[in-house]
């Protein structure tokens, strides 16, 4: 059994028959309408559409399922259209469950694309403080308008068109950076991915702590010391190592689902698998903390302006990133 899910017109069948080379007379198609109209059937039925579909898979082994994505993660108004994605997302877990592993990760491999984005400009940004988990400040006006010009060049970017959803940092720079730059896509808040707490530099400048023996000792130290009363750069990177696995793990759930690519013609006629592409909207800090360590380099490398970002090919089995170009 082999189970096939994504957004509509994304090229699910032409991938089964065309790369997987999979006969027609094995193929379950469209299996989202099959399921909404037994739904809707008026005359009582004997069996469940769940225990219908269970059976022919269980006379059937060798079929092939292919569905379109139902939801996104947003939950309808309509009490028959939330019972027809609860009921359809649940059967599908079972049937992924149930359906062999090759066909629902021979494709992840290499083939998500990251996009970790700093956010936009805030006025202690412009002002150069030591701005961390302690300061919940909004973006600044120029912020704003810094992201409104980059807005088009990120879509564009990040495919979000098929973006499913975007993480985010819970600060609330971060989710205004995000629903400027992704509007109408859903967030997801990863609580690790909050800024480094710089403790008693908190709101401060290097003007404010010139002099300050503390502060020339941390830098002296290449800033791997900890902040009094705040954190150190090690106990950073390990909190945003920690929200990157939730991160890993939301995909792979997603991707439960969504067991084909999108898929595009080449110029032979061919079918080539598009990567599912994923952005985060973070803090600097965390995205020297999360490229340093998957990585390797300095941590100060991966030093970014706001608004910008790195692209990066994820890879979910191995744990690995690979840096492709900053943006």
């Amino acid at each position: 059994m082999e189970l096939y899910i994504g957004g509509t017109a994304q090229g699910k069948k032409a991938y089964v028959t065309q790369v997987r080379g999979i006969e027609e007379a094995r193929i379950w198609d469209n299996f989202e309408e099959w399921f909404r109209e037994k739904l809707q059937e008026s005359a009582p039925k004997s069996l469940s559409p769940e225990a219908e579909s269970m059976a022919y898979l269980e006379k059937h082994p060798d079929t092939v399922i292919i569905c379109d994505e139902v939801g996104n993660g947003i939950v309808p108004l309509d009490s028959f259209e939330r019972e027809y994605r609860e009921r359809l997302g649940r059967l599908l877990c079972e049937i992924a469950a149930k359906a062999g592993t090759d066909c629902m990760w021979n494709w992840t491999e290499n083939q998500i694309e990251l996009y970790l984005i700093r956010h936009g400009m805030t006025l202690g940004n412009v002002e150069h403080r030591y701005i961390g988990r302690q300061t919940d400040e909004p973006l600044s006006e120029d912020g704003r308008q810094q992201l409104e010009k980059r807005k088009d060049q990120w879509a564009q970017v990040c495919r979000t068109w098929d973006m499913p959803y975007v993480f985010v940092s819970p600060m609330l720079r971060c989710r205004q950076t995000a629903e400027i730059l992704f509007p109408q896509i859903p967030q997801i808040e990863i609580d690790p991915w909050r800024e480094m707490d710089f403790g008693e530099f908190e709101g401060k400048n290097y003007a404010q702590l010139n002099g300050d023996p503390r502060y020339q000792a941390w830098i002296d130290s290449g800033g791997t010391l900890a902040f009094p009363g705040g954190e150190s750069r090690e106990a950073f990177i390990a909190r945003c190592v920690d929200g990157m696995e939730l991160v890993m793990e939301q995909i792979r759930q997603q991707l439960a689902y969504r067991a084909c690519p999108k898929c595009r013609e080449t110029e032979d006629n061919g079918m080539i698998q598009e990567p599912l592409p994923v952005a985060a909207v973070v803090h600097g800090g965390t995205i020297m903390a999360l490229l340093s360590h998957y990585c390797g380099g300095d941590y100060f490398w991966y030093q970014v302006k706001n608004a910008e970002g790195y692209h990066l090919r994820l890879s979910l089995q191995e744990n690995k990133m690979e840096l492709k170009e900053k943006v």
